[in-house]
């Protein structure tokens, strides 16, 4: 990692990039760094990726929705990552696993809480004797798997099960670049899935897809509820491929709205370009409330102040805004796992400094785990300084819409839709509608490079900066 990144500028540069650019990288804590400091520290680049869709669920969610509670997902090849916004802020954790939780190895770096299951488009579906199972791509093999790869994705599962049911248009996958063999995929899909089952084929897709939407559903309700969070409250944003599920996931969960921001299919990378040059230190002074050691507190809260200010005079002297954040990490007497709670002021003062990070700390500890003991004094372990740097002013990205068809399409083949009694089908194109137009479900909406279903009852506005805002609609 060292080497490739140190040698990444070198080679921009050799490919035309300006000699003046500077070369920045993604962090797990949602920021960037210099590719040299990155060289220095490679383990900031684990998880890095993930950690981008919040940063960039968060900006999509406030325009179109002004909303501050967020569940952000994100559907790719192999998982469905999701992870929360609360109040406007991203929970950071410590505990990222390279590996299987507890059997792997934990970073201990603070990192966007990211969660994931396999769930992806490139899933497969097989049947045991328990019933329908997802099973990773990996574990495929005989001839109709095989022949999966050449309809353009492993499609038991994912991309597979929307074309039997009408969802995907085999002949416009990246505006008619790729063309999905449909047939070959009803043979698998009806061997492996629907008479194992003994069901017809469009019946064994749709158990495939109720399976799927409620193990998503369940992986947002545990890290939504794990922390505290109602997702009824929540505004959704689907991004990856998500959007065929978003609707039905909302339903489930009852949340308020669903946003599908127009690169969805890419959310990543907005989110990387609306973050910002950051800067984290820490520093452990163990003390409690009951006996706060206060010239050893505000002398480390001095030093993090300094390098904050290094950080500022260095890395970030050209940034055009400068935010910094404390917090310290603190538990009850006895508890294994500290919680990270915001720190109100840049020196402690007074008694009442320390008392109301004391009932800061409880209030944040009920409200993850419903339940607090304000009798108690606080272990307070870890101190903790966040400098986030503007380095410019960047709006929300949009893509040029190319690609687009002569005409209107309508397709017959949405047979689930139609089958549940709401007669015809509507098939709208992304490019095609215009801000402030709206269009009512049952519904299939295409783009390029992703698709949303909207189920009867379900509405969905093109919004002045490009995205589809959502109202769910009934209960599912």
């Amino acid at each position: 990692m060292t080497s490739y990144l140190r040698g990444l500028a070198e080679r921009l540069r050799d490919a035309g990039l300006p000699p003046e650019s500077r070369v920045l990288l993604v962090t797990p804590s949602g920021g960037l760094v210099d590719a040299d400091d990155m060289a220095q520290k490679p383990i900031l680049s684990i998880g890095s990726g993930p950690a981008m869709s919040p940063v960039a669920g968060r900006e999509y969610a406030r325009a179109e929705a002004a909303a501050e509670t967020i569940v952000v997902t994100d559907a790719g090849g192999t998982s469905y990552d999701v992870s929360v916004v609360r109040r406007g802020q991203i929970p950071l954790t410590q505990e990222t696993w390279l590996g299987d939780p507890f059997f792997g190895h934990m970073t201990g770096f603070p990192s966007i809480d990211v969660r994931s299951i396999g769930a992806g488009g490139g899933s497969l579906a097989r049947v045991d004797s328990g019933g329908p199972a997802p099973r990773g791509p990996g574990e495929r093999r005989g001839r109709a798997r095989a022949g999966l790869l050449r309809a353009g994705r492993d499609a038991a599962d994912g991309d597979g099960r929307r074309l039997v049911l009408g969802y995907i248009d085999p002949g416009y996958l990246l505006s008619g670049a790729m063309r999905l063999d449909v047939e070959v995929v009803e043979r698998a899909l009806g061997a492996h899935v629907a008479r194992p089952l003994g069901l017809g084929l469009e019946e064994g897709a749709a158990a495939v897809l109720r399976l799927v939407t409620e193990r998503m559903a369940r992986a947002i309700e545990e890290i939504t509820a794990n922390q505290g969070i109602d997702p009824r409250a929540a505004a959704l944003v689907s991004g990856g491929a998500a959007g065929l599920n978003a609707v039905a996931i909302a339903r489930r969960l009852g949340c308020v709205r669903v946003i599908i921001p127009e690169p969805a299919a890419a959310l990543s990378a907005p989110g990387a370009l609306l973050s910002d040059l950051s800067g984290e230190f820490s520093r452990t002074c163990l003390t409690t409330t009951g006996d706060f050691d206060v010239e050893a507190v505000n002398g480390v809260l001095s030093e993090l102040a300094d390098e904050c200010r290094n950080f500022q005079d260095g890395p970030a002297a050209d940034a055009a805004e400068t935010d910094i954040e404390l917090s310290v990490e603190g538990r009850y007497v006895g508890q294994t796992w500290e919680i990270a709670v915001p720190v109100r002021v840049t020196r402690f003062g007074s008694p009442a400094d320390v008392e109301q990070l004391r009932q800061d700390f409880h209030a944040a500890h009920a409200e993850l785990f419903a339940v607090d003991d304000p009798a108690s004094e606080i272990e307070l372990v870890t101190w903790h300084a966040r400098v986030s740097c503007r380095l410019r002013d960047v709006s929300l990205p949009q893509f040029a819409s190319r690609g687009r068809r002569t005409a209107r399409v309508e397709r017959a083949a949405l047979s689930l839709l139609r089958r549940r009694g709401h007669g015809g089908t509507t098939t709208a194109l992304l490019e095609r509608l215009e801000a402030g137009d709206t269009l009512r479900g049952p519904a299939i909406i295409e783009s390029p490079v992703t698709t949303v279903v909207l189920e009867a009852g379900a509405a969905a506005e093109r919004t002045a900066g490009g995205s589809l805002s959502i109202l769910p609609g009934g209960a599912q």
